[in-house]
C-alpha cells in the first residue's frame, strides 16, 4: 500500500492525532519550555545508560517521591517509560524535556482511540467515533495528565498508550505475541494494568463475537459434541437389533 493510499485511509486518525498534538502544546502554557518538576524517569534512564540503578548523580532535582538507601538515589517507579526515554537522554542528557516527550503519547492516545472504536462498531459513522475519541482527549484527565510530564502523569499517559495497543491486538484473541508484549510492558509502566490481561483470555474464549456466559456455565455445552440421537433399544447379550 502506497503512502497517500495509507494516508486517505487513515486521514481521521492523523486528523485527530496532529490536531490533538496541537491543542495539548498549546494548553501546556510554560511547561513545555522547559522539563517538568518532577522528572524521575529521565534520571532513571540515564542511571540505566550507565548499567546501574542508582542516579548517577549525587542527589536528585528535589525530594519528591525518590527513594535514598545507603546515601545513593533511586527511582521507585515501575521503568518501561524510562527504557523508552533511553534515546533520547542519551542524545540530550539530563536535560531531556519529559513534557514533548508525554505530548506525543498523549496525542496518539486520542487517535488510538478513535481506530479502536471503528473496529468495534464499524457500522458507526466515522464522526461520532471521532467525537467520542475528543471527549476523552479533552474532557477527561487524560488532557491535565497529558501536558505536565512529571513521573505519575507519564506513566499514566504511557499507561494508556499501552493498553490501547494492547486491546488492538488482542480483538479477537488474533495476535497474542503482540497483546503478551502490550500487556507486558504496560504491566511495568502501571503494575495494576497487567490485570487486563483477562481481556485475551474473553476474547479467546469468544473470538467471533460477544461471549455467551452460559458456555462458561455448562463447558461441556459449547465443547462436547453432540452424539446423534438413536431409538436404538438395549439388546440383550448376543442378540443384535435394527433401529426402529
Amino acid at each position: 500500500m502506497r503512502w497517500r493510499e495509507l494516508v486517505a485511509r487513515y486521514r481521521v486518525d492523523l486528523i485527530l492525532f496532529f490536531g490533538a498534538l496541537a491543542a495539548y502544546a498549546v494548553s501546556s502554557g510554560g511547561l513545555l519550555a522547559h522539563q517538568s518538576f518532577a522528572p524521575h524517569f529521565v534520571y532513571q534512564a540515564d542511571a540505566f545508560l550507565h548499567g546501574q540503578l542508582a542516579l548517577t548523580v549525587p542527589r536528585p532535582p528535589n525530594l519528591n517521591d525518590w527513594v535514598l538507601r545507603h546515601g545513593r538515589w533511586y527511582v521507585s517507579f515501575p521503568p518501561f517509560p524510562a527504557v523508552l526515554m533511553m534515546p533520547f537522554v542519551a542524545v540530550f542528557g539530563l536535560s531531556f524535556n519529559d513534557v514533548a516527550f508525554t505530548l506525543f503519547f498523549s496525542a496518539a492516545n486520542v487517535a488510538l482511540l478513535y481506530r479502536l472504536l471503528r473496529r468495534l462498531q464499524p457500522e458507526r459513522a466515522e464522526w461520532e467515533h471521532a467525537t467520542f475519541a475528543l471527549i476523552y482527549g479533552f474532557g477527561t484527565l487524560a488532557w491535565s495528565c497529558g501536558i505536565r510530564g512529571e513521573v505519575w502523569f507519564t506513566a499514566e499517559t504511557i499507561g494508556v498508550t499501552l493498553t490501547l495497543l494492547y486491546l488492538h491486538a488482542a480483538l479477537g484473541a488474533r495476535h497474542p505475541i503482540l497483546a503478551g508484549l502490550a500487556v507486558a510492558c504496560a504491566a511495568i509502566t502501571r503494575t495494576p494494568l497487567a490485570f487486563s490481561a483477562a481481556f485475551f483470555l474473553f476474547e479467546s474464549l469468544s473470538p467471533d463475537g460477544p461471549l455467551e456466559w452460559r458456555k462458561l456455565r455448562d463447558p461441556a455445552r459449547s465443547t462436547m459434541p453432540q452424539l446423534p440421537t438413536s431409538s436404538t433399544t438395549r439388546a440383550a447379550p448376543g442378540e443384535i437389533t435394527a433401529p426402529r
